[in-house]
């Protein structure tokens, strides 16, 4: 799964699902649901939960900390 390609809502994670998509979801799913923790909050190491998590990249944490776009989708701001 390409972690920029998913925040920046061109592509999906491992599981078919968009960004949009899980952000729609009420709170009954978010509570039946859990895989997708680890895709909105990846880490850079592998997932003790999850063997189909994403993995953060430090390629993938320069492209977040240098992309406005993602800033913007994620946080609303692009400073």
């Amino acid at each position: 799964m390409n972690l920029v390609d998913f925040y920046l809502r061109r592509a999906p994670d491992y599981n078919g699902r968009l960004l949009q998509d899980i952000w729609a979801w009420d709170h009954e799913k978010l509570e039946a649901i859990h895989d997708y923790i680890q895709v909105l909050f990846p880490l850079p190491e592998p997932s003790a939960y999850n063997s189909r998590a994403p993995i953060l990249s430090t390629d993938d944490i320069a492209e977040f900390r240098a992309n406005a776009t993602i800033r913007e989708i994620c946080c609303g701001r692009s400073g």
